[in-house]
């Protein structure tokens, strides 16, 4: 007799009475014994314990997913870690349960039963006596040789960066740096393939739980999930929260909640200090040994469409473009382009090509809650008080970042190396300026921040607020410290200053011009210094500075709303124009398996009589974390279905989940201006891919956007890739390069007065777009 135990949530009697009465029948049938749990005898016992063990036991794991339910959904992923046969069943009769599902991107590639009521039911659960397939875990699963080295810790963050997970991001950094974040504002949504590839290839796991903020519901399913499959595993976890957190029931007594940031940083440390020998290891438990062991084509590596969980890898297979160069020889730089096209990996290897001994490389990753607290300062103060504080601010921080690490260089040198002149200087003087530079960035920020507005205030005149300014920042800190490092930086070939990050406030509730002109402040105060460094005086000697400032391309084009004198920058501008250029990128990461021509090795010939090469450049919009995406999910499809090559289905079943990936990539760049983007792009559903500008007004018309504001979208679309301009009779054109625009658009113009577009393939699949 077949055991099986049924995991599913009482929300709804609907689903429960369907459930116990088709249960109920199946089991009179004395073939199939299941377990719903709520049948289980938990008097004086613990619920989750009792849970746990009848999963253990059973041969089936069933669940009715309905109501995305964190309790089950940790119970699905626990079994799926203990290698259970799994089952699904969504009750479809439940309003908007289909809406709901597409909520949870993770299991959008496991196969779940729909029904309707308990006979459906009934007649499913029987099919269960003729079960005779692989475990989840072992389809979905990764060779042994996919990474060189096993990540000590995999950290699941919150859907956003709060104050409180940003207290646990900083004590992770701080305590360990061999670390893969699964960071949903840098990658939407990750595929169940993909975390359980994480989980097999890592030693431990923290997961922060979040509960005010939008979306977080969804990205608690998501992690509940991934953190009951750790469990089943075996493998150590450490489950964080806010103290205001209602946890489920059956990781209740697991979670850790806080309510500051001692609490949070001791909870991490201990944790760490418990598991310190299992996490350093590399070995992993028995099973993960066995899970790392496949054939050749699952030995693929294409490596992280997300560079900063590859910082060292990235080099091996980096890419270089005219945009590097670009960067790599100037002395000011402002380095843009659209999101997913290598801006982070540029970053990478710029710091690392540029690092030797006779220069200084300085990273800056700003984070959101450090620029909310600047901007929230700015909104008391008129237009001219703004730029001097911006600027003054640009100058504090980038100048206290690069004394810290120059002190932290010195600071690992061996005992007995013996500082220079210059060198013991920079020490004393940070030594003795702890309070102002050692500290965390975010802590530096927030500092000066609380200092300015405890001695500014809204009383004061323009030249006063200058003065009062100057006397916290100028005349106390920011001079002392350029003073400090002239010897230093004077003996240096090049000093490189690398600021990264800025995005990371540009979201829905962003004030876009506040934080336009913030970011320009950066811009212009760049400019200053480089000119300021450049200065051969008796106390300032000369210096190299290159600054390279990261920027998406989309914030690019609101800022010079603001601030249009910006064009006057040095811009290098990532393009994957070059056909040729982005096949490396794929080429480059799997050449190490030693293969002469990986297109015939690992992939089929065509697809639909186009060549395989030919079809995903086609299909695929022109930047490196797409492509790799498109190719990561058609080489799990084929490693699912245990196939020696990437056939023609992997790939065409990868594009429907690449178009989502696309789909929602394109909303998360343009709810900032346009928070109806999404709403939008559902007018479009099984539209034809050819449609007219008539229409294209009359559908965002229909999701109230204003008419004034309908050319702007348009023109964003078409600058994004979304839409291509018809520039000759059925020749539609994509403007992959943007100084192209003008020029498509022109020529758009000449064509006809209700103009056509054509919509990007890349999206055909998640809006239903006929051709």
């Amino acid at each position: 007799m077949k055991k099986c135990f049924f995991a599913y949530s009482d929300k709804g009697s609907k689903i429960s009475d369907s459930i116990k009465e088709a249960v109920a029948r199946v089991n009179d049938g004395g073939i199939i014994d299941i377990k719903p749990w709520n049948a289980m005898d938990i008097q004086g016992r613990s619920i989750p314990r009792e849970i746990i063990s009848s999963i253990d036991e059973c041969e089936i794991f069933i669940c009715d997913n309905s109501n995305l339910n964190d309790n089950v959904l940790y119970e699905l992923g626990y079994a799926i870690g203990k290698k259970k046969h799994v089952r699904i069943y969504v009750n479809t009769a439940i309003k908007g349960v289909n809406e709901q599902l597409k909520k949870i991107n993770v299991l959008s590639t496991v196969g779940y039963t729909e029904y309707n009521n308990s006979q459906q039911l009934y007649n499913e659960l029987w099919k269960l006596t003729n079960l005779n397939s692989p475990y989840l875990i072992d389809e979905l699963s990764l060779p042994q040789n996919h990474y060189t080295s096993v990540t000590e810790i995999l950290y699941l963050k919150s859907i956003k960066e709060s104050e409180k997970s940003l207290w646990v991001s900083t004590a992770i950094k701080k305590l360990n740096s061999n670390c893969h974040v699964d960071d949903p504002e840098e990658m939407i949504s990750q595929s169940l393939e993909w975390y359980i590839k994480e989980i097999i290839f890592c030693n431990g796991l923290i997961a922060y739980f979040q509960d005010d903020l939008e979306g977080a519901q969804y990205r608690n399913n998501t992690i509940s999930l991934v953190v009951g499959i750790a469990k089943g595993l075996s493998i150590p976890t450490l489950l964080l929260a806010p103290n205001t957190y209602d946890a489920p029931m059956d990781f209740k007594d697991q979670i850790v909640r806080f309510s500051n940031k001692e609490q949070c940083e001791n909870a991490i440390h201990r944790w760490i200090h418990d598991n310190s020998d299992r996490l350093k290891s590399g070995n992993g438990i028995q099973v993960q040994q066995e899970l790392r062991q496949r054939n050749k084509l699952k030995s693929i590596d294409i490596g992280q469409n997300i560079a900063e969980n590859e910082p060292e890898e990235i080099l091996k297979y980096f890419v270089e473009t005219s945009a590097y160069r670009d960067a790599q020889s100037r002395n000011l730089s402002l380095f843009i382009g659209r999101k997913g096209v290598g801006k982070t990996a540029n970053l990478y290897k710029l710091a690392d090509t540029l690092h030797n001994g006779n220069n200084l490389v300085c990273v800056i990753k700003p984070i959101q809650y450090e620029i909310d607290g600047i901007l929230e300062i700015m909104q008391q103060l008129t237009s001219a008080e703004k730029s001097y504080l911006v600027q003054s601010i640009w100058k504090y921080l980038i100048y206290t970042e690069l004394l810290k690490t120059i002190y932290e260089m010195l600071n690992k040198r061996p005992i007995y190396y013996e500082k220079s002149k210059s060198e013991k200087e920079i020490f004393d003087f940070v030594e003795s300026k702890q309070d102002i530079i050692i500290r965390e960035f975010s802590e530096r920020t927030h500092a000066i921040i609380s200092n300015l507005k405890a001695s500014t205030n809204s009383n004061l005149d323009q030249e006063k607020y200058r003065l009062k300014v100057s006397e916290i920042l100028h005349n106390n800190v920011i001079s002392i410290i350029r003073k400090s490092l002239s010897d230093y930086c004077g003996e240096k070939k090049r000093i490189v200053i690398l600021i990264d990050n800025l995005d990371k406030s540009w979201n829905v509730d962003a004030n876009v011009e506040l934080l336009s002109k913030f970011i320009y402040g950066l811009l212009d105060v760049g400019e200053a210094i480089v000119k300021d460094f450049s200065k051969d005086s008796n106390w300032n000697k000369k210096v190299n500075i290159t600054l390279v400032v990261f920027l998406r391309e989309d914030i690019f084009s609101v800022i010079k709303h603001y601030a249009p004198e910006v064009d006057k920058l040095q811009i290098s501008k990532m393009i994957w124009d070059d056909k040729e250029l982005l096949l490396r990128v794929i080429e480059e990461r799997i050449k190490d398996n030693g293969s002469v021509d990986i297109w015939k090795e690992y992939f089929c010939d065509t697809i639909k009589g186009v060549p395989t090469k030919e079809y995903l450049l086609n299909i695929v919009l022109p930047k490196p974390r797409d492509f790799i995406t498109l190719v990561r999910y058609s080489l799990e499809n084929a490693n699912n279905r245990n196939h020696t090559i990437i056939e023609e289905k992997d790939v065409e079943d990868a594009i429907e989940k690449y178009s989502t990936f696309a789909e929602k990539t394109l909303v998360t760049e343009l709810q900032v201006e346009f928070p109806e983007i999404e709403d939008f792009l559902y007018q479009l559903l099984g539209e034809k891919n050819i449609i007219s500008e008539e229409k294209l007004h009359k559908c965002m018309r229909n999701v109230q956007i204003a008419e004034e504001k309908q050319e702007e979208l348009k023109t964003l679309l078409c600058k994004m890739l979304f839409l291509g301009m018809e520039i000759k009779a059925d020749n539609f054109q994509f403007c992959y390069d943007l100084d192209n625009y003008k020029k498509f658009e022109i020529l758009s113009d000449k064509l006809s007065d209700n103009k056509r577009y054509s919509i990007h393939p890349a999206f055909h699949a998640a809006l239903m777009i006929e051709i």
